[in-house]
């Protein structure tokens, strides 16, 4: 269950947020209000090969996803060192990514007023 809405909270996020041409990339991140706080993600910014990114924030990756490259993948919480990446389609556990613990309580939460 848990595992769903990580994925819904990662599918709900790509298509608010769409996609935008390159020549509006920069007027495109600048338009994003993603908060200061450091909770940082490694993500693959490349679909085909290893090209590992650090991020502030989920937020700063969703932004950077729906700007520049709707098919970076997060990898884990945290900034990117030598641990091993998770294998390609490897089942997502909600431990796996604790990062994303608030945005799983906000989609919680507006579940529950419906």
């Amino acid at each position: 269950m848990a595992a769903r809405v990580i994925l819904l909270i990662i599918g709900i996020c790509t298509v608010a947020f769409g996609a935008v041409s390159n020549s509006k990339d920069q007027a495109c991140t600048e338009s994003c209000d993603c908060p200061k706080k450091y909770n940082p993600v490694c993500v693959n910014i490349d679909s085909y090969r290893k090209k590992l990114k650090n991020f502030d924030n989920p937020c700063e990756w969703l932004c950077f996803a729906k700007c520049k490259e709707p098919k970076s993948r997060l990898l884990y919480c945290g900034e990117c060192d030598n641990r091993p990446l998770p294998k390609s389609g490897s089942p997502i556990a909600p431990q796996d990514f604790p990062c994303l613990a608030s945005e799983m309580q906000k989609l919680q939460a507006a579940k529950t007023r419906k």
